[in-house]
């Protein structure tokens, strides 16, 4: 019903050009001339649009009105109503049609390419919208809608090469942060690839990137853990594992493991009970504060687990918390007030397990997985952990010392 009503008022300043169109011509031309197959057109068209049938009105008015400064916004609006109705076909013949015309002036076809550029993106034509694009990026100045949308079409067929190149380009005409963001996630893309490939260097190489493009790229330091871990370099993964923590707290969970298990191949006692003290004077958002407060809880279970359910509720608990606490109860054999908590802690856990672990910041995209672009907005590096529980779901840093480096 919208729809209809948008075309409907789409059609009618084409129906009025029309119409002054046959008075003109009638004016000028003699009788029975071509204005009198002009004016039955015309005359067509309206009982088209008056009775409702708004596509048969289109297909006779835009074969009526030429295109001039007077119409091209017509249709250039009419195509896209198309695209967004799903007949893309439609929407492509109007555009190139308006491509067609030799009297349009450069910037109209330019509008005109990008339009159509758009309509071979909907259809999942990729490489013919890539070809516009890339053709129209020479000539845009500033930030242009050409450069988002070929952004697009390169992290779509994962081609993060040219997503950086055009990221670049995009970056020396705005100081956008999120291009800053956005090329960290590329070359953090690139790292994985190498890393996967056995290509130590190029792996440094793509993380220097990243984290000259954005600092605060949690998953660049995630990576450069993991590649040290991976050498034996165990100082090198807790530097990288450490700055995590100044960088988002959030992602505390997904390394705390790995962290005091370094401290500990290092024999640096000290340093872990640094870190641990440094923990209880920490300060944050309240989403790093649950987060935060979940792994105080476990730290303290090992000395009393009475005061660490007492200290703890005294914070931000949650679910997860308690359910930690509980289960710490079980495991160390301490006191439990009746069989029925076995159930109880079986039962919390099976809730927690069916609850997300991670949610984007700016959709509220919800899932068990860490992605790293949202699967629901397309951002890169909305979404971080929730106030899970940083143990169990954490492989030991023998087989995996960093889980979240993949984006399926």
């Amino acid at each position: 019903m919208l729809f209809e009503l948008g075309l409907f008022f789409l059609l009618l300043p084409l129906a009025a050009w029309s119409g002054w169109s046959v008075g003109k011509r009638a004016h000028r031309d003699p009788p029975q001339g071509p204005s009198e197959s002009f004016a039955k057109d015309y005359l067509r068209g309206m009982n088209y649009l008056l009775s409702e049938q708004p596509d048969k009105a289109i297909e006779v008015f835009l074969h009526l009105a030429s295109v001039d400064n007077d119409t091209f916004e017509t249709h250039l609006a009419l195509g896209a109503l198309f695209r967004r109705r799903g007949e893309v076909d439609r929407a492509i013949r109007i555009h190139q049609n308006l491509i067609a015309r030799p009297s349009l002036s450069a910037p109209q076809r330019e509008q005109a390419l990008f339009e159509l550029a758009q309509d071979y993106l909907k259809l999942g034509v990729f490489d013919r919208a890539e070809a516009i694009l890339s053709d129209l990026k020479t000539r845009v100045s500033g930030m242009h809608p050409v450069l988002e949308l070929l952004l697009q079409i390169h992290e779509r067929e994962k081609d993060w090469r040219s997503a950086l190149a055009t990221a670049s380009l995009i970056g020396g005409r705005s100081q956008s942060p999120s291009i800053a963001v956005r090329s960290a996630q590329y070359n953090c893309e690139l790292a994985d690839q190498a890393l996967q490939q056995g290509h130590a260097s190029d792996v440094r190489m793509f993380l220097n990137a990243a984290f000259r493009a954005d600092p605060a790229c949690v998953r660049a330091s995630l990576l450069e853990a993991r590649l040290a871990a991976a050498d034996g370099d165990h100082r090198q993964a807790l530097r990288s594992a450490l700055r995590v923590l100044d960088q988002d707290a959030r992602f505390l969970p997904l390394v705390i493991d790995a962290i005091l298990e370094l401290y500990g191949r290092l024999g640096d006692l000290a340093g872990r009970q640094g870190f641990i003290e440094r923990l209880g004077r920490r300060d944050g958002s309240q989403d790093e504060m649950q987060i935060l407060d979940v792994i105080r809880l476990r730290l303290k279970m090992d000395e009393d687990p009475a005061d660490a359910l007492r200290l703890y509720a005294a914070g931000s608990p949650t679910i997860h918390g308690l359910h930690d606490w509980l289960q710490g109860m079980l495991e160390h054999g301490g006191e439990v007030p009746g069989a029925d908590l076995a159930l109880f802690g079986k039962t919390m856990g099976d809730i927690v397990a069916q609850g997300p672990l991670y949610r984007c910041g700016h959709c509220g995209f919800a899932g068990r997985k860490l992605h790293w672009q949202c699967p629901g907005c397309q951002q890169w590096g909305s979404i971080a952990p929730l106030a899970c529980v940083p143990s169990g779901s954490v492989p030991a840093i023998r087989s995996a010392p960093f889980p979240g480096h993949h984006r399926e």
